[in-house]
């Protein structure tokens, strides 16, 4: 599945920290902020790819760390989006 794809396992093996893009495109919205507890399944951020917006979704409950890219700004796959780090471990 490509959208599994774009997450980057931590070096603990289990919570998948970094988000990274599943293809290149542009960033069309980001739906959060950094320091922001999101719920699993939240769209993060809406990536536009070959004039089809993808939504890019937490996979666990977690707070958003840093936020890597802008609105509107183009980038490739496997670039890092969003960092984010275990609810409860901050």
């Amino acid at each position: 599945d490509i959208i599994k794809e774009k997450y980057i396992s931590s070096d603990s093996g289990k919570f998948k920290d970094k988000v990274a893009s599943p293809m290149p495109g542009a960033v069309v919205k980001i739906n959060t902020e950094e320091g922001a507890e999101v719920k699993a399944g939240e769209v993060l951020l809406v990536l536009e790819a070959m004039k089809m917006e993808n939504e890019i979704k937490a996979e666990a409950d977690c707070i958003v760390k840093t936020i890597h890219v802008k609105e509107k700004a183009s980038g490739d796959k496997g670039q890092l989006l969003i960092t984010l780090t275990e609810s409860g471990n901050n």
